[in-house]
């Protein structure tokens, strides 16, 4: 019975130590002035750790004690990763993917 109750205080022990290795980090997201709703936002090396943004653009995630790098995406900008070092909130500001067409062809078939 001895050891089991051992056994059992260092699973607790363990499992309170890897709660605390983990940290809360918060921001927001902008572009241009104006807040992004719906941006994802993905810890790099834990890549099924991930949170969306708000509608006003406000996040919230919690990071692995490996998670060094978040990644953030949304369609039309550019995906910006940034370094997490001992910084817990974040403004970030995303920029838009410029793509411009080599080529349009207008037909006028049919009139």
């Amino acid at each position: 019975m001895r050891k089991q109750s051992i056994f059992v205080l260092i699973l607790l022990l363990f499992g309170v130590g890897s709660a605390f290795a983990q940290k809360v980090i918060k921001g927001t997201i902008s572009s241009d002035g104006v807040t992004m709703p719906g941006t994802n936002i993905q810890v790099k090396e834990a890549p099924k750790v991930v949170a969306i943004s708000d509608v006003n653009g406000n996040f919230t995630i919690t990071v692995p004690e490996n998670g060094k790098t978040l990644v953030f995406s949304f369609v039309g900008m550019k995906t910006k990763e940034v370094a997490i070092g001992n910084t817990t909130n974040f403004n970030i500001k995303m920029e838009p993917t410029v793509q411009q067409m080599k080529e349009v062809t207008i037909t006028a078939i049919g009139i």
